[in-house]
């Protein structure tokens, strides 16, 4: 393609959703129920699109709702599923730029691909409402892990809002009379250079922090 044109050519990113199982049950084999590590890997699908937003310009989930959806009907009701959640954050938080993430973590050996670091890191900064926003998945399984998140020109704010998608254990899911899995918020002390955070096992986490003005 480089040799045969001058245009750049893109990425997009089609139908891309996480489906692990084949058969639940139920009449429909592509009704699937997710836990919290569906949540955790759509987390991480959503931040290697922010990483990689250079190249992948387009990336739309499948499906929306019942099948392998975050959302769900049954009968007059409607209920959201574990992955509803990040989507939803990263929906409605992450704009403007993506940012360039230096990140040291705790690592874990795999026989594919070696020593893989146990936080997933993304990041965007949105000029016009003054937000950087910071995306970690902690991918230990039960260990919390304290991270010092430091800022190159002293520009965080005075206070930022950790939005944190969690459960119990990781195959915990979501139905329509319980929510096992939801979004807690909690409020965060900063100073403008660098705060401390401590990122729960097996979570994902959405820091948005207000710029100093």
């Amino acid at each position: 393609m480089k040799n045969r044109s001058s245009k750049n050519v893109y990425i997009a990113f089609d139908e891309w959703n996480a489906w692990t199982r084949t058969f639940n049950g139920s009449d429909n084999t592509l009704s699937e129920i997710y836990d919290l590590q569906d949540a955790l890997v759509v987390a991480q699908y959503l931040n290697i699109f922010m990483r990689t937003c250079d190249i992948v310009k387009m990336a739309n989930i499948a499906q929306l709702v019942n099948v392998i959806a975050p959302m769900r009907t049954e009968g007059d009701r409607i209920w959201k599923q574990t992955t509803y959640h990040p989507f939803y954050l990263f929906s409605n938080h992450c704009r403007g730029t993506s940012l360039d993430v230096f990140t040291k973590s705790p690592v874990y050996q795999t026989r594919r691909y070696e020593a893989v670091p146990y936080l997933d890191v993304s990041s965007t900064y949105d000029a016009e409402n003054g937000e950087i926003v910071l995306n970690v998945v902690n991918r230990h399984p039960d260990q919390a892990i304290t991270a010092e998140i430091q800022s190159q020109n002293n520009s965080f704010g005075k206070e930022a809002v950790a939005h944190v998608v969690n459960g119990s254990r990781v195959d915990i899911a979501n139905s329509v009379d319980e929510q096992n899995v939801s979004i807690q918020d909690r409020t965060v002390k900063t100073a403008p250079d660098k705060f401390s955070f401590s990122f729960e096992p097996h979570s994902f986490t959405q820091i948005v922090i207000k710029t100093a003005k």
